[in-house]
């Protein structure tokens, strides 16, 4: 999966030198001196090494330099050609000619460049990565695919301007954070602004953004509710990460009750290294109760704008819903008069063996479960109940249909 260049096996004996005097020079440092050097001489080993070729169907062509000693993305990257394949499949349906793409952790620019050619010339892309290293590597790829529609800032996406640390992963180079964590890392100084000043001169509608920041979406949405407010068809993907959230001070239920204040219907991308079968919406309790502070765990989220309309033909199938399941007394008299024609006719219907069981019982000492059995059957065969069936399918289809044009309507043609 990735190309050697003809010269790799000389470049060998200067990418060990190089090591062996940053390992020399590291024993003798600080912990800060010794991390600069080390970010120094792994972007240079980085440019020793030739690119790996993505495999992204979309956007053939594509290469990337990754980054040394990274132990989760780079090895995905040089394995496969692509990271997680149900949201880069989903960009790909989702992002067209002249969109403007922004990209909340872009990291060694994998989404950034692939964005960069679903948008085409006429679009725009504007990536954020704070971390020096990934940067580098960053605006390396961008040159290296020779991108001239791509805007890259470094900086932290936050909910204020000034300064944070970032908190530097030692082997998974995708999971530096803006909070210490357990194994006491160690932190560099990055600059941050809210996303809001960013964007409040640019005049230029955001299609879609991606904000995967190892738990610090919720301080970034803080920092863009002009943007959440005024982009009224703007679409996001977002990792949902509750456990670091948590550990930023935010509530997973809270940052969901926001996205749902403006607008945003949920659909799940699953966690990243599979790609699921369909494009599913997922509820609030499932997304809540499936993904907690205890368990861990995550998923990536597309959102479209659409919850209201949504809402409404939700609430026409619930309101129909209750008409058919509702025991008035014209339904209970209707049932009686069936039992009693059941009972009376010379040639018995064919009927479920529970049905049959329950009327041959007194109705005095029926269990619930009989009349239930007896409910549920009269519902699904009475005259009286046809058209409030009908109805009731009809707008079931009618919300089926809206949501596949939710997610239709926002994609262009391959």
């Amino acid at each position: 999966m990735t190309e050697v260049s003809s010269k790799m096996t000389s470049a060998w004996p200067k990418v060990m030198a190089m090591c062996l005097v940053a390992l020399a020079i590291g024993l003798a440092m600080s912990e800060r001196a010794r991390l600069e050097i080390e970010f120094f001489y792994k972007s240079r080993v980085a440019q020793e090494l030739s690119a790996t070729h993505l495999q992204v169907e979309a956007t053939p062509g594509l290469r990337m330099f990754v980054q040394p000693g990274d132990a989760v993305i780079s090895p995905v990257l040089i394995g496969w050609g692509e990271w997680e394949p149900m949201e880069t499949l989903w960009f790909s349906r989702l992002l067209g000619d002249g969109d403007t793409f922004v990209d909340v952790g872009a990291n060694i620019g994998y989404f950034t460049i692939v964005g960069s050619r679903l948008v085409g010339p006429e679009g725009h892309v504007i990536a954020f990565e704070p971390d020096p290293i990934a940067y580098a590597l960053l605006e390396k790829n961008v040159r290296l695919n020779q991108l001239e529609n791509v805007e890259l800032v470094q900086k932290a996406a936050s909910n204020e301007a000034g300064t944070l640390q970032l908190y530097l992963a030692s082997e998974n180079m995708g999971d530096h954070r803006i909070y210490q964590t357990d194994e006491g890392r160690f932190a560099i100084n990055v600059e941050a602004i809210p996303l809001d000043d960013f964007f409040a001169e640019r005049g230029r509608e955001i299609d879609l953004m991606k904000i995967d920041t190892q738990g610090a979406e919720g301080v970034i949405l803080d920092g863009m509710q002009n943007i959440l407010a005024e982009n009224t068809d703007m679409m996001m993907a977002i990792e949902f990460w509750p456990a670091g959230l948590a550990k930023m001070g935010y509530e997973a239920a809270k940052i969901v009750e926001t996205l749902r204040e403006h607008d945003f219907v949920f659909f799940n991308l699953g966690p990243g290294p599979e790609l699921l079968p369909e494009l599913r919406r997922i509820a609030d309790r499932d997304l809540l109760e499936g993904l907690t502070i205890e368990n861990d765990l995550f998923t990536n989220v597309l959102m479209i704008k659409g919850l209201e309309e949504m809402r409404g033909l939700t609430q026409q199938v619930s309101a129909i819903r209750d008409r058919l399941f509702s025991n008035t007394p014209e339904l209970a008299k209707a049932r009686m008069a069936w039992e009693a024609e059941v009972r009376t006719q010379r040639t018995a219907p064919k009927l479920p063996v529970r049905v049959i069981t329950a009327l041959a019982i007194a109705r005095q000492v029926r269990t619930k479960q009989h009349e239930q059995d007896l409910q549920n059957y009269f519902r699904a065969t009475s005259p009286l109940l046809a058209d409030v069936r009908k109805d009731l399918k009809q707008a079931g289809k009618r919300l089926e249909i809206f949501q596949e044009q939710l997610i239709s309507s926002k994609r262009r043609d391959q």
